[in-house]
């Protein structure tokens, strides 16, 4: 335990200063004290304070956070951090495959060993490299959260010391034999989807919430929202989308706000688009087609429009939209 002085421009400070770490938080200031030996008396009873707490330094350490099992952790990031987020559900998942191996364990007996025999479980359960870096991502942010909340010491996060392995993204589209068998096959009310998909880029989520407010036939324009009913974006409808539109399009007297709906006249949830899609796929003979691998097939209509193909990412909303419409619209040839 030591104190020191401050250098100044002028030589050193007049009073002695500490700096320290108790359980994982430093601990800065100024004893006010001109002798080292009263310095030394002043930090020595800090110490010995924050062994019971120190009310009058603002700081309450508990004695149980070394001992915290990690269920507490997952429990503080979904209550304070998850429940912020648009997809949940994704968080959720990833969270609840972390507290179902670690469950009660002590936050204090996790280490890098500990996160490295996780990820090897997953491995040994056919997870894919994308998945695990997944869990990787999320129990790094988790762990930081951790240690700033105090219920984790600080030091070296085990999730980040671990190497990702190499991911290689989907290359999957649409072509168009495969389009007019799959939308020969497909009940009436997921060709409807389907179409809104290709001639917007619209993604599973934005589509099965759309509402009949967020589209003006009049203007051929319609809105994406988030799910707390933000505006993301806007774009022009075509000519084929509108005359389905307006097919689709309830009287007057109807109170069915959303746009798809099932066969009951029921809004469509997502279970429900991803069975029906999958059999559709079977029937069609598509395989390893996933609904998002629609918005692929999009970016070559957005181009076939006159839309630059920088343009067309950007309606689709991708981060970095050259590379994945240059690749499809030369592989589709529409």
């Amino acid at each position: 335990m030591t104190v020191f002085r401050k250098k100044r421009r002028d030589g050193r400070s007049k009073f002695f200063y500490y700096d320290f770490v108790r359980k994982g938080r430093r601990f800065t200031g100024c004893t006010l004290e001109t002798s080292e030996a009263r310095a030394l008396q002043v930090v020595l009873g800090l110490r010995q304070r924050l062994e019971h707490g120190c009310p009058q330094c603002g700081y309450r350490y508990p004695e149980d956070v070394p001992n915290a099992p990690f269920d507490k952790l997952v429990e503080e990031f979904s209550r304070l951090h998850v429940s912020k987020k648009r997809a949940q559900g994704h968080y959720n998942n990833i969270l609840a495959g972390l507290s179902a191996f670690f469950g009660q364990t002590s936050l204090s007996a996790i280490g890098i060993h500990e996160a490295e025999e996780f990820t090897a479980d997953l491995r040994d359960r056919g997870r894919k490299e994308s998945t695990i870096n997944r869990f990787l991502t999320l129990a790094g942010q988790m762990w930081d959260a951790g240690q700033e909340w105090g219920l984790v010491r600080r030091g070296v996060n085990p999730w980040r010391a671990i190497a990702k392995g190499e991911e290689f993204p989907r290359d999957r589209f649409l072509t168009e034999p495969e389009e007019e068998r799959l939308l020969a096959v497909a009940p009436a009310w997921l060709s409807r989807l389907i179409i809104a998909s290709l001639y917007t880029g619209g993604r599973r989520g934005q589509l099965l919430q759309m509402t009949w407010g967020d589209i003006d036939l009049e203007t051929r324009l319609l809105v994406f929202r988030r799910g707390d009913g933000r505006r993301v974006r806007a774009m022009g409808i075509s000519e084929r989308l509108q005359a389905l539109l307006k097919e689709m399009r309830p009287s007057a007297a109807s109170d069915r706000p959303h746009v798809f709906c099932g066969a009951d006249g029921e809004p469509v949830n997502v279970e429900a688009l991803r069975s029906a899609f999958r059999r559709a796929c079977q029937r069609a003979q598509v395989s390893g087609l996933r609904f998002n691998d629609l918005r692929k097939a999009a970016v070559a209509y957005v181009n076939k429009a006159g839309i630059p193909y920088l343009d067309a990412g950007q309606v689709l909303e991708h981060k970095r939209p050259a590379m994945p419409v240059a690749v499809v619209t030369q592989a589709s040839g529409r």
